[in-house]
């Protein structure tokens, strides 16, 4: 019977040990202000004299991981403001910041723009900011 407790002992101590083990390898953030604000990137498409253009087959995807993160209310639609990423995707970005590709093909000529937007973001940043990259991309 001791040898059962002490068996039964031992194990609990091991699990323990492990759970501090696993929580030590969490990334620490320091301790920082955040708003409740809801922060995304947009990127309006226009034709050359700067109106609106009404664009399809949008996406945006980032070079790093290759992830399409193009979110559901972009897909399948025409416009021509769409959102580049936005705090969702805030832990999928890294802090010095990653390139976005976002493509779109203009819905009357079907010419096609590529584009390079420089979105950080990161596990310990509250919000996705724009690093660079255009607000407007213009068909020309």
């Amino acid at each position: 019977m001791k040898k059962l407790f002490a068996l039964i002992l031992l194990a609990a101590a091991l699990g323990a040990c492990k759970a501090k083990k696993q929580a030590q390898t969490a990334q620490d953030c320091p301790d920082k202000p955040c708003t409740m604000m809801f922060a995304s990137i947009p990127v309006r498409y226009a034709d050359k004299n700067g109106q609106p253009t009404t664009v399809k087959n949008y996406k945006a995807v980032i070079l790093r991981t290759k992830e399409d993160i193009t979110h559901d209310d972009n897909k399948n639609i025409k416009g021509s403001f769409f959102t580049v990423a936005d705090d969702s995707d805030r832990k999928k970005l890294t802090e010095a910041g990653d390139d976005i590709l976002v493509t779109a093909t203009d819905s009357a000529t079907n010419v096609t723009r590529t584009d390079t937007i420089k979105v950080s973001g990161g596990v310990c940043s509250c919000h996705v900011v724009r690093v660079s990259g255009p607000e407007e991309i213009r068909f020309n």
